[in-house]
């Protein structure tokens, strides 16, 4: 396992349905001497939203980085060094990225609302919020103050994955299900 640094992450496309101004919002909200940098790993990126996002992280006294184009080692080796994930797209059909996150055994908070609420399990794997900054915030602190319980559900997070979220077990839902027609 790698050393946690003291960074959010969160992934995704950078246009506004991913809710990246809202991180921004949040992590702004904690005290400035709590607040991890927030990383933003990206594969696409619209230039006006990046410049809101840049802008608005300015005005908060956010720490952002902006990293473009990762492969999927790098990207992995990302999620292993963020103390947390954080995920607040508006309405996302499934949460991919908190998933992934478990992968790597990071515990995520995420937005309660659209598919993201089907990937992580409240108060086991992470946390599930509603779409409000303050709370937002209060969520990433007491995670952060709490380290050990940020362990416990990264670990939880990971065997969730290993548990429910292979090829294997997809293959034999998708199996089950077609005998049973």
């Amino acid at each position: 396992e790698l050393p946690r640094e003291q960074v959010l992450l969160s992934v995704g496309e950078l246009t506004p349905r991913k809710g990246f101004d809202f991180l921004v919002m949040s992590v702004g909200q904690l005290a400035p001497a709590q607040r991890p940098t927030l990383k933003l790993a990206c594969n696409m990126v619209s230039a006006e939203e990046r410049a809101y996002v840049e802008a608005l992280a300015r005005e908060q006294g956010v720490s952002l980085q902006i990293l473009i184009g990762l492969n999927a080692d790098q990207l992995r080796l990302e999620y292993n060094r963020a103390q947390l994930c954080v995920y607040a797209p508006v309405l996302e059909p499934f949460g991919l990225v908190p998933l992934e996150a478990m992968a790597c055994g990071t515990a995520v908070v995420g937005v309660r609302e659209g598919g993201v609420q089907e990937s992580i399990v409240h108060e086991q794997t992470g946390l599930l919020v509603k779409r409000e900054p303050a709370a937002f915030a209060a969520a990433i602190a007491g995670l952060l103050a709490n380290p050990a319980l940020a362990r416990q559900y990264g670990h939880n997070g990971r065997a969730h994955v290993v548990r429910n979220w292979t090829w294997d077990r997809v293959i034999d839902d998708l199996e089950a299900h077609l005998l049973a027609v």
